[in-house]
């Protein structure tokens, strides 16, 4: 089913000479970036000293200089509305604007790997905002300009077949900001302030299409994103009210005062930022917006988005539940590690639940964009599992900290490049349906390639690049079983399980796509949109180099971002710097690991493996909201006997998503259609004749929830 609103056939007017500035200009900026990154990783290599340390002056002689990285995206408000008289100067000022973000935080590196960088603007909203560059927020914050940059070389020739061109772009423009600020805020409070800009800010992206699938996803998504919000807010008072402080800091000994608060606290940030991360049950907006969102947004949603959730529980795990180095006495075995390790197991189960649920789920899929969708979730399950290691182990887990920065970093790689694959062959051959391709590898033998390099990335072949980072997060699971307990050997097993049905999943997807027997309809199409091809082919660039020089990321980024924790000095020396990543050992799990892959898309293609069904009622979304309808229905029965409603006038009903079992006081429901299709959640639970004229958004009615909270704990002394 063709989830998009798409003219296919109708390109907009096109000024020749104006497009073929805009395309150069990509290519222009395409070798100013590969540049760029050649510059950088010399610096790292210790070439270009005096390069190095005059940008490490200019740093710090203009303190602002990260405040204005943040900010800069914001310059794609002003220019998006262009595109309504001039598209292609719109679309080389976004570009140019990426590239600018994109360099200036390449220009960071010398400053940060020789200190933090940090800067307070005091008394905005009473408390301030704070922003601060490390290593782990300048490497995400790079990845996540990298891959904004290709996709949005890769954005206008997909974007020409889309309406609300100018929209989408300003849209865009205040999720890349609110992404940079979350990534590089200093303090949970300007973390929470950027991350709810981009929760907002990317509704629009995700019901671009204005479909009725759009539609739902979006209403999924603004739900599920306000309540993760609303757990963070809690959390940040509580955290306030306790000890004081919003800043990233090592508050162990603090919070271990605090008794059954303490995780309660934690359990609210896990909430919170699992939420986008699309941690299980949390996960059920993402299935649903990748999809509909037109294919730049899946790329972005699934490639970065997704990352800034896990960063969250990365960034607040290890900072407010780590202590201080001078607090740890006793190394791994001080007792100041009991609240970590309770929660590290916790977080750990989690991952491997989100792992295994999202790739079975993937393999049911038909819809290429859905089935990437699951994929996503279940990688998400490694970078979870991976943070729930780094917490578990305590002073000895920087080997799951590193393979979760790691992973992150790999699984935007290719994960964005996977759904630009998707773009170019939607726009090809006008479905997302995988029954109904076949045989495109003739055809678009450069997508072909590109997107090999991708699957092979993500399954773990050794040389690309997601065998590096699955590589250091299978040691870390090994050494929660071997220092901690003995039920991690279960974890280790599923880990090989687990990554042998990713192995099956993309079997089935190159399988679908690119061979078996072409439509006939199919049989005119040929490769095209160079500048798109371009993009793909620098992301799969970064793929192959990662896979074949694993060590330079760990050496340059990895390794001095973990240092920069209290995690074990010696054990980083010992075990992760000059780390083999080619052992042995490893080499021969992946080729079990394929061999398991292969068996199991036999099965699928063979069997019912790919066709398992489960009943409606019980989907992770109908088995969320019928305890909230449940309570909806109670609540109003009591209104009833207080006489503060009329049981004529309630209706409870199940939305189309689940069909659960849930009691239908009144037989017809009378509703008008649009009404209905931009109704809130407690609308589309009740329709009351009272009730539903003052009830118009629940989005505003949160916000405003938000704000009053806001003003009230931060503002009113």
């Amino acid at each position: 089913m063709n989830n998009a609103k798409v003219n296919i056939n109708v390109d907009p007017p096109q000024n020749n000479f104006g497009s073929l500035i805009q395309k150069g200009n990509s290519i222009f900026i395409f070798l100013l970036a590969i540049g760029a990154l050649i510059v950088t990783f010399s610096m790292a290599a210790g070439n270009f000293i005096e390069l190095s340390q005059w940008l490490e002056s200019f740093v710090e002689k203009y303190p602002a200089y990260l405040l204005v990285i943040v900010l800069l995206p914001l310059l794609g408000v002003f220019t998006a509305p262009l595109g309504g008289k001039w598209e292609n100067l719109r679309d080389i000022l976004l570009v140019n604007i990426t590239f600018a973000t994109f360099a200036m935080l390449l220009s960071l590196y010398p400053s940060v790997i020789n200190g933090n960088l940090t800067l307070a603007i005091d008394k905005v909203l009473g408390y301030g905002l704070n922003f601060t560059a490390d290593m782990t927020s300048l490497t995400l914050a790079t990845l996540i300009a990298f891959i904004w940059l290709m996709v949005m070389i890769y954005a206008p020739d997909y974007m020409n077949k889309e309406d609300h061109r100018c929209r989408f772009y300003l849209f865009l423009s205040i999720t890349y900001c609110g992404i940079l600020g979350t990534v590089l805020a200093g303090g949970v409070f300007t973390t929470f302030l950027f991350f709810e800009a981009m929760t907002f800010s990317s509704y629009m992206l995700v019901v671009h299409s204005e479909s009725k699938e759009a539609l739902d996803a979006g209403d999924s998504y603004i739900y599920m994103g306000i309540m993760g919000g609303l757990c963070i807010l809690l959390a940040m008072i509580l955290l306030f009210i306790n000890t004081g402080t919003l800043q990233y800091e090592n508050l162990a000994y603090e919070m271990q005062t605090l008794g059954g608060l303490e995780y309660f606290i934690l359990a609210l940030f896990i909430i919170g930022f699992g939420v986008k991360a699309g941690l299980v049950p949390l996960h059920i907006w993402l299935p649903k917006a990748h999809p509909v969102a037109p294919t730049p947004a899946s790329a972005l949603l699934s490639g970065i988005m997704v990352k800034v959730g896990a960063y969250g529980m990365l960034r607040t795990t290890t900072s407010f539940f780590f202590p201080e180095f001078s607090q740890v006495t006793q190394g791994f075995e001080d007792s100041i590690w009991i609240s970590a390790q309770t929660l590290g197991a916790i977080v750990i189960w989690l991952g491997i639940a989100t792992m295994g649920i999202g790739i079975f789920m993937a393999m049911q899929q038909t819809n290429i964009k859905k089935m990437l969708a699951f994929s996503t979730v279940s990688q998400m399950g490694y970078i979870i599992l991976g943070i729930g290691v780094a917490v578990y182990l305590g002073y000895k887990g920087a080997m799951g900290y590193s393979g979760v920065l790691y992973h992150i970093i790999n699984h935007a790689l290719y994960k964005s490049l996977l759904f630009m694959v998707a773009g170019a062959v939607y726009l090809k051959v006008h479905t997302l349906d995988i029954n109904k391709m076949g045989g495109l590898w003739k055809k678009m033998p450069f997508t072909f390639v590109v997107s090999t390099i991708a699957a092979l990335g993500i399954t773990g072949m050794p040389l690309f690049n997601g065998f590096a980072s699955k590589t250091v997060l299978h040691h870390g699971i090994e050494e929660a079983h071997m220092y901690g307990h003995s039920m991690f050997l279960v974890a280790d097993y599923l880990f090989v399980i687990i990554s042998a049905g990713t192995a099956c999943v993309l079997f089935k997807w190159t399988y679908g796509i690119f061979f078996g027997e072409c439509p006939n309809e199919h049989e005119h199409i040929k490769e095209g949109f160079p500048i798109m091809n371009i993009a793909m082919g620098g992301v799969a660039a970064a793929i192959v180099l990662i896979g074949v020089f694993p060590n330079f990321l760990l050496d340059n980024f990895i390794i001095p971002a973990a240092q920069g924790l209290t995690y074990d000095p010696e054990f980083i020396d010992s075990y992760i710097v000059g780390i083999n990543i080619f052992a042995r050992d490893d080499l021969v799990g992946m080729v079990w690991v394929y061999l398991m892959g292969a068996g199991l898309f036999y099965w699928g293609i063979k069997g019912s493996l790919f066709k398992v069904r489960f009943p409606q009622w019980l989907c992770f979304e109908c088995l969320i909201t019928l305890p909230v309808r449940k309570l909806i229905e109670i609540a109003f029965k009591i209104m009833k006997k207080l006489n503060l409603t009329r049981r004529d006038d309630m209706v409870v009903y199940t939305t189309s998503s689940c069909e659960a079992n849930v009691e239908i006081p009144k037989e017809e429901i009378e509703e008008d259609s649009m009404v209905r299709k931009f109704a809130g959640f407690v609308d589309k639970q009740i329709c009351c004749k009272c009730e539903t004229p003052f009830i118009k958004s629940d989005v505003l009615l949160y916000s405003m929830i938000l704000t009053f909270i806001l003003v009230f704990f931060f503002v009113v002394k």
